[in-house]
């Protein structure tokens, strides 16, 4: 009986490590999806600035 509880016990503790590993391996990949979506979202904000910037100068110069 003591055995079935330990092997038990043994097996639910190695699930457990792999549901952590895979856990830290899904946040990795949505940090990294983040990191590129920002990097993206600002280059859009400077063409965008960029962009207004040089309306408001064809306006002013008119």
């Amino acid at each position: 009986m003591g055995e079935s509880i330990f092997t038990f016990l043994f097996i639910a503790f190695i699930a457990l490590v792999v549901l952590v590993f895979l856990a830290y391996d899904r946040i990795k990949i949505i940090q990294y999806r983040l990191e590129q979506q920002i990097d993206q979202n600002e280059k859009i904000i400077a063409l965008l600035t960029k962009e207004k910037e040089s309306k408001t100068t064809n306006k002013d110069g008119s």
